[in-house]
């Protein structure tokens, strides 16, 4: 059964920002990209899921990020959608510091509406598009870290629902 949880909207405020640093470099991109959707998750954790419908504005980079809301130097998943090189590329940051990229070849037409499910398991998130692409991301922090949503750039995020999950229903999502 999917059990839809509160949400409540929050709003961008600008944050002072230290060139110097990989923290920095992303207070810059969130400077300069609009932030199209950015929600407080309340109770998700493992066993949680987000579901977003989305449309690119333009063939330009558009990201998902999953995090903390007190502390933007954690970020458990990044989705970071490039066009322009027709990758994927999935991370996170620690303390500030970014992990090691994993990239992936854009498994969709970016000139379409297209669902993502992020999936929240015990020891990874599972992310899937269009329900035909999989892609599974070790965790690298505490998923307790995950207190909040925003996507930023080219993309109009058309619909975004959060659910719980039961592992028999999920487990028939999962490639053999």
């Amino acid at each position: 059964m999917h059990g839809f949880s509160n949400i409540d909207i929050f709003h961008f405020s600008e944050i002072g920002l230290s060139k110097s640093s990989e923290y920095g470099r992303l207070r810059k991109l969130e400077a300069q990209s609009e932030i199209r959707y950015q929600e407080r998750l309340f109770d998700f954790g493992v066993y949680n899921s987000i579901q977003f419908r989305c449309f690119p504005s333009k063939k330009e980079r558009f990201e998902i990020h999953l995090h903390s809301v007190t502390n933007r130097r954690t970020i458990p998943l990044l989705i970071s959608f490039r066009p322009s090189e027709d990758d994927i590329v999935f991370n996170s940051m620690v303390r500030g510091v970014w992990d090691h990229e994993h990239r992936r070849i854009v498994p969709v037409d970016l000139f379409s509406v297209f669902t993502i499910e992020v999936y929240l398991f015990p020891i990874h998130f599972l992310v899937v598009i269009n329900d035909v692409w999989f892609h599974q991301q070790h965790y690298s922090h505490d998923v307790k870290h995950v207190e909040m949503v925003t996507v930023l750039g080219a993309v109009v995020v058309r619909q975004v629902k959060t659910f719980t999950f039961e592992m028999l229903n999920i487990l028939m999502l999962l490639p053999i």
